[in-house]
């Protein structure tokens, strides 16, 4: 009886190239697919702190007829801490040490990875329970700051790490500005900060919210 039964297996060197094919695809794609992952997770780490920051605002000024004029006592950072404080649990104070000013507040460049300097760190440094640092610039009690603002309705501005000291401490990745008014918080770049075009590492916070992090 003849036997037609066959038998094929590959062999060494199409096993050899097969593997080199598939090493050589993922070298390719895994760093894109990674990038996406992190910018997802600092996209949605951003979500967050502007949602928890935009409620507390929101509650203040709800609680004092709508606006948040005369709820600060001076022109202060240390004003600001408290009336945060006053809405937000597990806060911690961090005192930025002045021969080291980053130990509160992480050293972070554009996104090109040009250094943006120490003079750039605010007072103020607050970090939340969700380990999102803040930092407090530009007090005005009487609500009516124009400091980057097309009207006099800035209360204060927060600098937000949304993931604390962790990398990449990239502003327009996970270092945004905030604008805090009379009655609500403002990313920069919104039509109402118009200081600068929506191209710039500083206008990201505004537009994060509409684009995403790419």
């Amino acid at each position: 009886m003849i036997n037609n039964d066959k038998r094929y297996a590959f062999t060494l060197a199409e096993v050899l190239i097969t593997l080199g094919i598939i090493g050589i695809v993922a070298a390719m794609t895994l760093p894109t697919l990674i990038n996406k992952i992190n910018n997802k997770h600092l996209e949605v780490a951003f979500k967050k702190t502007y949602s928890e920051l935009s409620q507390v605002v929101q509650k203040i000024a709800a609680d004092n007829g709508g606006t948040l004029e005369g709820t600060l006592e001076d022109n202060s950072h240390q004003s600001v801490q408290r009336l945060l404080m006053k809405y937000m649990k597990h806060v911690k104070i961090c005192d930025i040490n002045p021969s080291n000013p980053h130990n509160c507040f992480a050293k972070y460049t554009y996104r090109d990875g040009t250094p943006i300097y120490s003079t750039e760190v605010w007072d103020g440094t607050m970090i939340l329970p969700s380990g999102a640092i803040l930092s407090i610039n530009s007090v005005n009690s009487n609500c009516e700051s124009r400091s980057e603002l097309k009207y006099p309705i800035g209360c204060f501005r927060l600098r937000v790490d949304t993931n604390g000291l962790k990398r990449p401490n990239v502003l327009g990745r996970d270092v945004f500005d905030f604008y805090v008014t009379k009655d609500r918080l403002i990313p920069r770049g919104a039509p109402e900060t118009g200081a600068y075009g929506s191209s710039s590492d500083w206008a990201r916070a505004y537009y994060v919210l509409q684009h995403g992090i790419d």
